[in-house]
């Protein structure tokens, strides 16, 4: 009876790991930088957690914006948390770990309207295929008068 029920254990794990498991963000801070018409988001204290059983293979990120323009992009730099270093992808991350914390520049081909306002996104860790993206919320204020 126990060679049926390894299969259907082994099963059930890997849907587990597929439908809530994954590569989850955080951050500790979020600003505007770059240009009205060439915006860029500097991400502070980035770092990656891995909640499944077995190594996460991450190949990048997707950010989006909400407001004040839709745009998204996958055009990220990472760098070492407040140093220039710029640290390359892709990398393991192992099973139930965490990477260490990096600054990330994020380039979009949008313009902002002039003014102050504030700008709301998100921000998900690319992997593997099969694992679903977990979305981590950025926010935050810009100002930018009239060119």
């Amino acid at each position: 009876m126990s060679w049926i029920l390894g299969p259907v254990r082994t099963a059930a794990a890997q849907l587990r790991i597929r439908l809530l498991g994954g590569l989850v963000i955080h951050v500790d801070a979020c600003d505007q930088i770059g240009q009205r018409t060439e915006p860029c988001l500097l991400v502070k204290g980035l770092w990656v957690e891995n909640t499944t059983g077995e190594n996460a293979h991450l190949r990048g990120f997707r950010v989006e914006l909400s407001l004040p323009v839709h745009a998204s992009t996958e055009n990220v730099e990472l760098r070492t948390h407040e140093r220039p270093v710029v640290v390359h992808l892709p990398m393991n991350i192992p099973a139930w770990g965490s990477s260490e914390r990096f600054d990330a520049v994020v380039k979009f081909q949008a313009t902002y309207p002039p003014g102050t306002s504030s700008f709301q996104g998100r921000i998900a860790a690319l992997g593997r295929g099969g694992f679903r993206l977990r979305w981590t919320p950025l926010s935050g204020t810009y100002q930018w008068s009239e060119e």
